[in-house]
């Protein structure tokens, strides 16, 4: 019996992990001041609200000198603040979303034709010692990203030991979700569950008519 149910088992996972991956689902969106506009902060303001997700599968490019996870080629969406009109930026070359590490004060770029385009500082998105670990053995790891909502400025905070600074304002928010898997991807799992009750049904007809 534990035999069949460890290969029912078996199948049941194998049948899972075909199915579609999860997702993270990006939201970057302003802060609004108390006249009900986006925040400025040292003078500048963007106001648009960007959007893009990330596949559980899809890995960061390994880039020759550049130390952080890299997506190329990397489509997303924004709205400009008051409309509801979403313009998608295809992922061509020079379309990046990078996520900095700590010691480049953490946050995301969006970037257009190589040039800098949208950058938010001061907050980790991701767990940096995991990532590095798992660069040891494997380029493109996928790093962990951290879910709910977390503040960024377009302002660097550069605070030294020596010369320690207040944070800027935050003006920015970015949200992660991990996305629900599809039904496609729920209905494999209980396929392969069926599995193991047909292997245990078998078994317990055996024993009743031995």
């Amino acid at each position: 019996m534990k035999s069949k149910f460890a290969a029912a088992l078996f199948a049941a996972t194998v049948l899972a992990s075909g199915a579609e991956a999860a997702t993270y689902i990006f939201t970057i969106a302003p802060i609004l001041g108390a006249d009900g506009k986006p925040l400025k902060v040292n003078n500048f303001t963007d106001g648009r609200t960007f959007r893009f997700t990330i596949g559980e599968t899809e890995r960061p490019n390994s880039v020759p000198g550049v130390n952080r996870p890299t997506y190329r080629m990397k489509s997303y969406t924004y709205t400009e603040f008051g409309s509801s009109t979403a313009v998608t930026v295809p992922g061509t070359l020079g379309k990046n979303i990078d996520f900095f590490r700590q010691i480049d004060q953490g946050g995301i770029a969006l970037t257009n034709s190589g040039n800098r385009y949208f950058r938010l500082f001061n907050t980790m998105l991701f767990d940096e010692p995991t990532w590095l670990a798992a660069r040891q053995t494997n380029s493109t790891a996928q790093p962990e990203f951290k879910l709910g909502t977390f503040a960024l400025s377009t302002a660097a905070w550069n605070q030294t030991v020596i010369n320690p600074k207040s944070r800027p304002v935050d003006n920015y928010t970015v949200q992660i979700k991990a996305f629900v898997p599809e039904p496609a991807t729920w209905a494999t799992m209980i396929g392969g569950f069926g599995l193991v009750g047909a292997a245990m049904r078998r078994r317990s007809a055996t024993i009743r008519f031995a």
